[in-house]
């Protein structure tokens, strides 16, 4: 009996020690889910609608993006817009950041990547961000190093010295330039991922040449098929209309062209105003892509430059660009190029992966107007 006495003791003992353990732990667990906390409150963007970007990097240099018709446009690099899937983060990102304090002092920065080189700060701002001394700063982080394990960062939001653990990774949204001196997150390409005709389609391009080359455009024309005789072929083709009559297009040839454009690289900003130089008022060529909502975007191709290069200005942003030389004889290609095989492909070489930086031919010389 006293055997079986102890072993309903040990029983008991163990079932309370395993309440008492489950308690401890959903208690925990409890306090835990507490201090879990939003980064930032709605209503301070609700009171105060953010109009500007603001962005710190090392060495205390200070890019500051601003709203315009939908565009994030750099000041810093006269209206170039940002890449619009970093810069459409960024707001969100601010509201729905959630976290855990990690340090309440800044004895910890440098273990939690604060500081140095890689110094990183945002700040959502109001429209006197260009002209207030402090930036019109609504709410801003300085940002620490990326949680690979968690997809996170730490943080630190700014005039405070706790540091969060929060479940965004801010570095990842915030894509600095490989070239010195271009901002953060800028779009490095002529033609803009802003641009509609990135999402709705092309309809045509039109290329007008005042140089005493040929002229030409290639258009999307409907197929007169009976769709079940088609055998799944698309109900539409590419042709080319040329001085010498129209011609069918290889689809392989004229989407590398057109994807070939709507990546090609500039090698810096030109400063805005009119300056007879950039050869905009009598240009070498005009390019018209044509989107499938009837929207025209014109590439103005200007002079060569002095110092290498050729200016080329874009209807769409309104801004000026110098493009290295070799990527307009590829912009204006000859009209054979387009009606040629497949395998003689003279872009494909050319393609860069989207948003990728440029990178500039030796012995080119960047003016220091480009960027402020």
């Amino acid at each position: 009996m006293w055997k079986h006495l102890l072993i309903m003791v040990i029983v008991l003992g163990a079932l309370i020690g395993a309440d008492r353990f489950l308690r401890q732990q959903s208690a925990s667990e409890r306090e835990a889910s507490a201090r879990v906390g939003a980064l930032f409150t709605e209503e301070r963007f609700l009171e105060n609608p953010v109009a500007a970007f603001r962005l710190e990097t090392g060495a205390d240099r200070i890019w500051v993006y601003y709203h315009d018709n939908g565009l994030w446009r750099s000041v810093n690099a006269y209206g170039q817009p940002g890449i619009k899937s970093k810069m459409e983060q960024l707001l969100p990102g601010m509201l729905s950041a959630r976290g855990v304090i990690q340090a309440r002092t800044s004895e910890h920065d440098r273990e939690f990547g604060f500081g140095g080189p890689d110094r990183l700060v945002l700040a959502a701002c109001g429209p006197d961000a260009i002209t207030d001394p402090d930036g019109d700063i609504i709410a801003g982080i300085e940002i620490g190093k990326s949680i690979p394990e968690t997809g996170g960062t730490f943080v630190r939001r700014l005039g405070e010295e706790a540091i969060w653990s929060v479940n965004l990774d801010f570095r990842g949204m915030i894509r600095k330039s490989n070239v010195e001196g271009i901002p953060p997150n800028l779009d490095p390409n002529v033609i803009p991922e802003v641009w509609p005709g990135l999402d709705v389609g092309v309809r045509s391009v039109a290329v007008r040449r005042f140089d005493g080359q040929e002229s030409f455009r290639a258009r999307r024309v409907e197929r007169d098929t009976d769709p079940e005789q088609s055998g799944g072929f698309l109900g539409w083709e590419w042709v080319l209309e040329t001085p010498d009559g129209q011609f069918s297009i290889d689809i392989t040839l004229l989407r590398s062209y057109l994807i070939f454009l709507t990546r090609m690289p500039y090698l810096g900003i030109l400063s805005p105003g009119e300056r007879p130089e950039l050869g905009f008022e009598e240009p070498r060529a005009h390019i018209d892509i044509q989107t499938a909502e009837d929207q025209t975007m014109r590439l103005i191709i200007g002079a060569v430059q002095p110092r290498g290069g050729v200016a080329v200005l874009n209807s769409f942003t309104q801004v000026g660009y110098l493009v290295d030389a070799q990527q307009i004889r590829l912009a204006l290609p000859p009209i054979d190029d387009l009606l040629g095989s497949p395998d003689d492909d003279p872009w494909e070489p050319w393609i860069r992966p989207e948003r990728d930086q440029p990178i500039i031919p030796e012995g080119m010389e960047l003016p220091p107007e480009f960027f402020q």
